[in-house]
């Protein structure tokens, strides 16, 4: 793949971290150029309550009570994913909450690249700290909402294309499971 192709970054905020049990709260896509194509969050139609989820995320069942289901949304995203190559830095994670919608797309973790350039694994903002801290500062007040996670994966993800492009390889994430091929 010519890593020069145009990429596009998500992020989930969910209910917990079972796919099979939790859901989707928030979802975030941007393009390479940072423009927003999804901000938007999701009722779930299983969970009712997601209290430590909450406290990290921010997002209390009354913020999505009048929200659709992502079933509803289900086309409209699989119109955006489909055949794209889109990244996401816990891409496993993350992946196996949306897999109903990503049709044709091919998946990057950007986790794991961070890991192959800095030999160990690492939380997201600890990946923009190194990086930039002042872009960090910046991260940090919207940490854990799902465009800010998704604009701080796209500057990790950049900045390894131009540092250390030889780390970034095929894509990664087996969609018939969501667990990565490759370990990071």
């Amino acid at each position: 793949m010519d890593f020069s192709d145009s990429f596009l970054f998500f992020d989930t905020e969910t209910t917990g971290l079972n796919p099979e049990t939790d859901e989707v709260l928030e979802l975030a896509v941007i393009d390479s150029d940072d423009n927003v194509l999804v901000n938007e969050r999701f009722r779930p139609v299983r969970r009712v309550s997601w209290d430590n989820a909450s406290r990290i995320n921010g997002i209390w069942p009354e913020d999505v009570a009048d929200k659709e289901p992502l079933g509803k949304a289900r086309d409209r995203l699989k119109l955006i994913f489909n055949n794209q190559s889109l990244v996401a830095y816990n891409c496993a994670f993350d992946a196996a909450f949306l897999k109903t919608c990503l049709g044709g797309a091919s998946l990057y973790c950007c986790m794991n690249a961070w890991t192959r350039y800095y030999g160990t694994r690492s939380k997201l903002t600890a990946a923009v700290s190194y990086i930039d801290p002042y872009f960090f500062d910046e991260y940090a007040l919207n940490a854990h909402t799902a465009l800010a996670d998704a604009k701080a994966c796209a500057f990790v993800w950049k900045w390894l294309q131009k540092h250390n492009p030889e780390i970034l390889r095929e894509p990664e994430v087996c969609l018939s499971c969501g667990r990565s091929r490759l370990a990071g």
